[in-house]
């Protein structure tokens, strides 16, 4: 049953177990207090119980169903995920390429048949005719054969050996593709994670912010007993708390919608506090490094490799086409009613079967095919270490830039912070007003949500970089080796 479905059951279940538990009317008022139709008036003659402990009974089993209904539905929302759905594919891509190899490796193996032909009508003509001297010694017709035939295939231009290499490349392949989305994976959870510990940090920034206000409301409305600001300025200080409040809660719902994600992502809620960092010693010295090291560890590199040497092995196959086939033959057999004289015939040969292609004209397209194809993979593994090496630079250049960038906000964020002190003490000295408090408090709440995206920025560089170089840890984001299997 589907996730949206269980719901209604569940809810279905409850209403039949409050309706089971009513003192019920009887048959002659439900059809006089009925006012909704003909379709309540059957339901509650299915549901009306002639005793009351059938009634007790009833309840107890609607009660149990609706508890193993409600947590057969938690136990399904906590175990699917789409980090799970992921693996699952990725799981079954590993066994389709394990399948593969089994079927070319089984290829190798003799073939054992079993035929046998039923010969229902038909005629022998000979001519001359040689049957009137002893007509019992000639078939009439073709006699019907039953037997056995083992055949094993010695050479074929090693097209299976070529098809077996194909299918342990393939093999390969599926290996660093499970490698990859793992680390895409381990990215995207990071991703969901940074956005989760940003959002709440401007939460607490905006939060922080109003109590700020709060404290300048208060402040504003105490010098106005003393009469050292006006009412306007008050009002002021009032709106701007008002307007605090507001941002707060959009900020709060911005949690609420990067928690969500996160979980639908996971399966499991983020631990509050939770953060999210990579040490230096892991990042790269420079760009030059960065790309070596993508080029060396990155999956997407070496899944080119294993595709190209796929490809050519699958070229090699196709050519292997043009020779001819040689297999070693064993056969049993029996034929029934050969001539009317002779009720049966057991036969046994062992022999050496040859087939060479005369004309086809597929033979030459396909190898076309595959050689193109060979090429294009070359290509293509050409490419993508080109495109990771590009990528890696890119990600580290982004990483340095962020990381400068976050010395400098948060220098900014200091200094804003002590000027909001500065000028709460030059307001009780009547050196400044509320407009200038409230200045100052906006300064501070723009350096301290800029300081948040700028360690959000540099946070996913870092873990963007990794991803690039193939480098990423499942304890760099929370995770353990179980959580892939």
């Amino acid at each position: 049953m589907s996730a949206s479905r269980r719901p209604r059951k569940v809810i279905t279940m409850i209403i039949l177990w409050k309706r089971v538990n009513r003192e019920w009317p009887s048959q002659r008022s439900l059809k006089v207090s009925n006012g909704h139709g003909r379709s309540r008036i059957c339901t509650r003659r299915m549901l009306r119980l002639p005793h009351p402990s059938a009634r007790y009974l009833t309840s107890i089993i609607l009660l149990y169903s609706v508890i193993i209904g409600s947590s057969a539905f938690s136990q399904e929302i906590q175990d699917f995920s789409q980090f799970e759905l992921r693996l699952n594919q990725d799981s079954a891509l590993r066994s389709i390429a394990d399948a593969r190899l089994r079927l070319a490796t089984a290829d190798l193996l003799p073939k054992v048949a079993a035929a046998g032909e039923w010969v229902m009508g038909g005629r022998i003509s000979y001519s001359p005719d040689i049957t009137m001297g002893s007509p019992n010694a000639y078939g009439k017709r073709d006699p019907s054969t039953l037997g056995v035939e083992v055949s094993w295939k010695l050479f074929d231009r090693f097209q299976n050996l070529n098809r077996i290499k194909a299918a342990r490349e393939g093999v390969s392949y599926a290996a660093q593709a499970s490698l990859d989305t793992r680390q895409t994976l381990m990215l995207e959870r990071a991703e969901r994670a940074l956005e989760v510990i940003r959002a709440r940090a401007i939460f607490a920034a905006y939060s922080q912010a109003t109590g700020r206000r709060r404290e300048a409301s208060k402040l504003a409305k105490r010098l106005l007993n003393d009469e050292l600001v006006t009412v306007s300025q008050v009002r002021l200080a009032d709106a701007a708390l008002e307007g605090a409040k507001a941002t707060q809660k959009q900020a709060e719902t911005a949690v609420d919608t990067a928690e969500l994600a996160y979980q639908q992502f996971t399966g499991h809620p983020l631990p509050e506090g939770a953060v999210l960092d990579l040490a230096r010693f892991r990042l790269p010295d420079s760009a030059g490094h960065a790309a070596e090291r993508a080029g060396q560890q990155n999956p997407k590199v070496k899944m080119a490799v294993h595709l190209e040497q796929e490809a050519d092995y699958q070229a090699r196959a196709a050519l292997g086409k043009f020779l001819p086939t040689i297999s070693l033959v064993g056969r049993v057999a029996r034929a029934f009613d050969t001539t009317p004289a002779i009720d049966r015939v057991d036969n046994s040969a062992v022999l050496m079967r040859a087939s060479v292609p005369i004309f086809d004209a597929t033979i030459a397209p396909a190898a076309d095919l595959a050689r193109t194809q060979a090429l294009q993979r070359r290509w293509d593994r050409q490419d993508a270490s080109l495109q990771l090496s590009t990528e890696a630079r890119k990600q580290f250049e982004i990483y340095r830039s962020y990381d400068a960038q976050l010395r400098d906000i948060q220098k900014q964020t200091e200094g804003a912070k002590a000027a909001v002190k500065a000028v709460a003490a030059e307001i009780e000295a009547g050196e400044r007003t509320v407009t200038d408090l409230l200045e100052a408090q906006q300064t501070a709440l723009t350096a301290t949500v800029a300081l948040a995206d700028a360690q959000h920025a540099k946070r996913l560089a870092g873990f963007r970089l990794l991803a690039v170089m193939g480098d990423l840890d499942p304890r760099d984001v929370g995770l353990t080796a179980r959580s892939f299997r």
